[in-house]
């Protein structure tokens, strides 16, 4: 699987639609799943992926209460 910019922005946005500035962190692990599909990717590959979502979150919420 290739680090993809699409399935972070459009994670971090799912989030930020879904929760608000409340969103739980590990929410962005099962946004993840819900793209590739669980089982369709190594641990490393879908902690990499949330984790870049979640970072992208917290860009958003901090561009907006800017």
């Amino acid at each position: 699987m290739k680090y993809c910019r699409e399935i972070v922005e459009s994670g971090a946005q799912s989030l930020l639609g879904l929760f608000g500035e409340n969103a739980p962190e590990n929410a962005a692990l099962d946004i993840v799943d819900g793209y590739i599909g669980i089982g369709e990717a190594s641990d490393e590959e879908r902690w990499f992926l949330a984790e870049h979502i979640w970072e992208r979150y917290d860009d958003l919420i901090k561009h907006r209460e800017a």
